[in-house]
Formats: structure tokens, sequence, C-alpha cells
């Protein structure tokens, strides 16, 4: 297929790698964002969370991977006929699968003995009881996908492998995946533009496009925004390291021969019915540390808690609690409070407190959990988003599998991606 003009709506951590696998394939690629910054909203400080096993788990760790219930008694009625017919076990099974993919394709974009972005490699779940232990065992012989590669540390290993863990932190031991890893997924976006951009992408920040008129080419409406005041999202990262988005010194195209959107918040341009798209928020805490020779050697689970926690080179990142979003967009400060404390309780007087940064970010995904992925019925106008909480996880499996399939490459890859809109329906 020859090269194609392609435009990709949103730059969160989807669109950044979209971006990049569509420029591989040799795509005059133009991203638009209407923010200041790249992964300026629900990819700016997540847990960052890659690992197959865990999203496969679900039970345990349903609290942080599964989809938002709808409320009331559809959301009951949804959860009994989805776990009764087995759609919840398939959804499950596409998600871990999906995100094996995104290990893969890092593994070819990035050098992993060299990587140049904030990482813990392993991941452990915390196991409260013998009891708990027990459960998980059966949740394992059901889960293949979930075994895989994992293995159970009693909590002697487990305070063996984490010095720094607190005495009398809570759990008996960890069901530890060694190949899971958390990141610093804004890092990540970085790291993706610049690779992106050394194969022709180009990256436009404040441009908000507005409408997709039909045709051949396809003609965009946008509209530019002031981002001269960015603050602290012009960075790279928390901190205020890295690249600011260079200055503009051509107006941006309107026409392209395809159009992706990667945002939720891009779902509008789609013609026809609204996406049924479910909005959450999650919440992180981010904490440098006293020592830079002292902190959590892995990333940990806390399913009961409902939360993450890693270090991300200098710095803890406690994460998760999702919940409905508020009217104002603030955290609720109970919330808050509980990042606070679990970090405390776990690793005491490591980190500073009182610089700590919260985090609250909005994703938007649908109710199944599952990503809309490929061509829609409007003729050039291709999805890949509604990732909601497994975003990171799924992104550069999602962008590979968009260009496989925008490329008409392999028909084992453009079935997988079909698989995935048929579970999902």
């Amino acid at each position: 297929m020859k090269p194609q003009r392609i435009a990709v709506i949103g730059a969160g951590i989807v669109g950044v790698a979209s971006a990049r696998a569509l420029a591989e394939d040799g795509h005059a690629v133009t991203v638009f964002e209407r923010r200041g910054s790249l992964a300026a909203e629900g990819s700016f400080a997540p847990a960052g969370l890659l690992a197959p096993g865990v999203l496969a788990l679900g039970g345990p760790v349903a609290s942080l991977v599964d989809p938002p219930p709808l409320p009331g008694l559809a959301g009951r009625w949804q959860r009994w006929r989805a776990t009764r017919d087995g759609r919840t076990q398939r959804r499950r099974e596409q998600m871990a699968r999906l995100a094996r993919d995104s290990q893969r394709v890092l593994g070819r974009w990035f050098d992993r003995e060299a990587l140049p972005y904030e990482h813990s490699l392993g991941v452990g779940l915390r196991i409260a009881d013998e009891a708990g232990r027990l459960r998980l065992e059966a949740a394992l012989a059901a889960q293949p996908l979930a075994a895989a590669g994992s293995r159970f540390l009693d909590r002697e290993a487990w305070r063996a492998s984490e010095p720094d863990l607190a005495p009398d932190a809570p759990g008996s031991g960890l069901l530890f995946w060694p190949e899971a890893e958390m990141v610093n997924v804004r890092q990540i976006a970085q790291q993706l533009r610049e690779q992106a951009e050394a194969r022709g992408a180009r990256f436009l920040f404040g441009v908000e496009v507005q409408h997709v008129e039909p045709g051949r080419p396809l003609t965009l409406q946008w509209i530019e925004h002031d981002t001269s005041n960015r603050g602290s999202l012009s960075g790279a990262r928390p901190g205020g390291r890295g690249p600011a988005p260079p200055e503009r010194t051509a107006p941006p195209p309107r026409q392209f021969d395809a159009v992706v959107l990667c945002s939720g918040a891009a779902a509008p341009l789609l013609p026809g019915p609204a996406l049924p798209l479910v909005r959450e928020a999650g919440l992180s805490l981010t904490l440098p540390l006293r020592d830079p020779d002292r902190g959590p050697v892995r990333g940990l689970i806390d399913a009961d808690g409902a939360l993450m926690m890693a270090r991300l080179g200098d710095r803890l990142r406690v994460a998760g609690l999702w919940h409905r979003p508020s009217g104002d967009g603030q955290p609720p400060k109970a919330l808050v409070e509980r990042l606070y404390r679990a970090a405390q309780r776990d690793f005491p007087s490591i980190t500073q407190t009182e610089r700590g940064q919260v985090w609250c970010g909005m994703h938007l995904g649908f109710a199944d959990g599952l990503p809309r992925i490929g061509a829609s019925e409007a003729p050039g106008l291709w999805l890949n988003l509604g990732h909601g909480r497994a975003g990171w996880a799924l992104a550069c499996g999602s962008a590979q599998r968009l260009a496989d399939a925008l490329a008409g490459r392999g028909q084992a890859e453009l079935l997988a991606a079909d698989a995935l809109a048929d579970v999902a329906a």
C-alpha cells in the first residue's frame, strides 16, 4: 500500500504510539492535539502498569483493571450476564493478548538493555493471607494467561527482595510477575514522539479539530488555541524536564487520505450516534525520595486498597482509586489521604511527603473495557480509542494493530482486530 497522508487526533499515549507505528510504515503523519503538550490528560501521571497476567486475572484485581459498571440494576444485570455467558473471561483474554502484543512492540521500539524511561521491572500482587493465596491459585488454574511466568513469593522472600518495606506492612506474600513493569507513561510518550518525528511525523499542539468533512480527500476544520501559558504541562514530564513543543513554522494542513481518532474527546467527530463511552477518573500521588538509594525495588499492587505503587526514577508513585469524577473535577480529599497513608504504611520515612504532587486524570472507555480499533463505517475514518483504565498497557499493541489494518497487512492481524470488535459488540 502506498504511503498516505494521515491525521491522528489526540496526543495521549495511544495517539503518540499510533503516530510512531504509522510513521514507521512511511505515511505522512500529522498529530493534532488540542492541549498545549502531549500526554497532558489521562496519560500524564497514571500507574503505568504493563502486565498481561494482571489483566487476564480479573477477580482479585477487578477493582483496578475491570471497566466501571453501569449504575444501579442495569450494572448488576450487565455483570451477571457477562459472567454467565463467558464474555467477561473472553474480554480479559483479549486484553491480556493485546497487552502482550504491546510488550513485543516495545521490545522492537526500545533497547531493553538501556531503557530511556523510568520504570520498575517486576510487579507483585499483595496476598493478604493463606485463604487469599488459595483463591489466587484457583484463579490461575482457570486462567492460563494470568499464570504464565508468575510465581508465588512468601513473606520472607518478599521482605528479602524489598529491604525498605515496613516490617509491619500487611500481607503474607506476593503473586509475582517478573516480566511485568510499571513505567513513567508521559516520559515514554516523549520518547515515542521523538521516534515518530525522526520518521517524519509532525506534532501540532493547541489545534483542536472540530469537524471532518467526508470525501476524497477528507478535509479537517480546526481552530487554534493560545498555548503560550502552559504552566507545568509544557515540559516532558512532571518536574519540568524535557523539551517543550516547538514553535510552528507552517500552518496545519487540512486535507488527508485517512483520519485516526485516538482520543475519547475526539469521538464526536465520528458521524452517527454517539459512542457509549464511560467517563471515570483515576488518582496518583508522586513523592520525591529522601535518599535515591532507597525505595521499592519492584512494583506493588494492593488490590484490597484498589491501588498500585512503584519507584519511578527518584520518586515513588502511588496510583489507582478509580471513581466517578465530580462536577468540579477535583479529587475527593478522602481518596487523596488514602494515597498518602498507603505510601507511609508500606514505605515509611523514605519520601518527602511535604512535596507530594497529586494528579487526577480523566479516562474514557467502553462499558465492556475493550477499545475500538480499526476502520469505522465512515470512509477514511479509523478508530483507536476507548482504552479506559488500561490505556498504557494496550497502547503500543493497539497502535501496531491499527497500522497493520490500515496497510491491509496480514490476515491474522486483521482477524485479531476483528475479534476485539466482536467481543466488544
